[in-house]
């Protein structure tokens, strides 16, 4: 019988290396494998414990891409191969220079792990811009209809208090022509009054101040506005008032048409006024 060199834990710890899975065999039948006098067996084992390792064994899935290898290569073939690979890349076998390949690449890799993290949250930013411009967009566009709805009826109540003050205009503009003709009729009408000679054709002066309240009661009657007696007051007149009853007419008129004009421009600024205010 030979001398062992290794025992049953050894093996075991090849089996384990190797991931290797025993199922329901006890280790210490592993063990018990050494306790036998067949020299063989020993010689077995022990090439196993010293000679068998990750190195030159197959894993699983090396196994596998063997086997899928369409016209796998040996010997000769395999390193005329090999050969050419090293030509045509240098270093491709050069397990250091590979290595620092790798510590390159990783750090390239980080740096555009990171980059794509970055472009990410733009494009996080930017979706969320867009969400807040078609929300804008939206309220815009109705505040836009909501404005030319608003637009439209106010233009068209403008065209109809713009109608509405053409007809007052029109109206307003009749009646100064009516008012006018009117004062027009009361001086012919009174021509021969406002031609009396002198104040000393009336007897006394109550008599010229009925004949002028009966001409002032005659234009109410074809006038509209509303005249105040004490704008024509005969108490008021003077006694030293003069003789020339023509030129007293002639101021008589003049003030009276001066007070016409001043109502009617009164009633002109207050239907403007009323156009404005209807309006705004």
């Amino acid at each position: 019988m030979s001398e062992t060199t290794y025992n049953g834990d050894d093996l075991l710890q090849v089996f384990k290396v190797l991931n290797i899975d025993l199922g329901n065999l006890n280790a210490n039948v592993v063990r018990a494998w050494f306790d036998t006098e067949d020299e063989n067996m020993l010689n077995f084992l022990n090439f196993m414990c010293s000679s068998i390792s990750k190195e030159n064994v197959l894993s699983a899935l090396e196994l596998q891409e063997f086997e899928a290898l369409e016209n796998p290569l040996f010997e000769t073939e395999l390193n005329d191969a090999i050969n050419k690979l090293e030509e045509e890349n240098p270093g491709l076998f050069d397990s250091e220079l590979n290595q620092q390949q790798v510590r390159i690449s990783s750090v390239q890799l980080e740096l555009l792990e990171e980059e794509e993290q970055r472009l990410d949250n733009l494009i996080a930013i930017n979706e969320r811009l867009q969400q807040n411009l078609v929300r804008t967009k939206s309220c815009l566009e109705e505040e836009n209809i909501a404005l030319d709805f608003k637009i439209t009826n106010t233009r068209k109540k403008g065209e109809e208090l713009a109608e509405v003050l053409d007809q007052k205009n029109m109206c307003l503009y009749e009646k100064l022509v009516k008012e006018l003709s009117s004062l027009s009729n009361f001086l012919f009408n009174e021509k021969e009054f406002l031609d009396r000679a002198n104040l000393g054709d009336f007897e006394d002066t109550n008599e010229f101040h009925n004949k002028i309240n009966d001409v002032v009661c005659k234009q109410r009657e074809v006038l509209s506005v509303d005249f105040s007696e004490s704008k024509i007051n005969m108490n008021s007149t003077p006694d030293n008032a003069k003789s020339d009853l023509k030129t007293f007419g002639s101021q008589i008129y003049s003030s009276y048409f001066d007070y016409l004009q001043f109502k009617v421009e009164e009633e002109s600024l207050e239907e403007v006024l009323n156009y404005l205010d209807n309006f705004l």
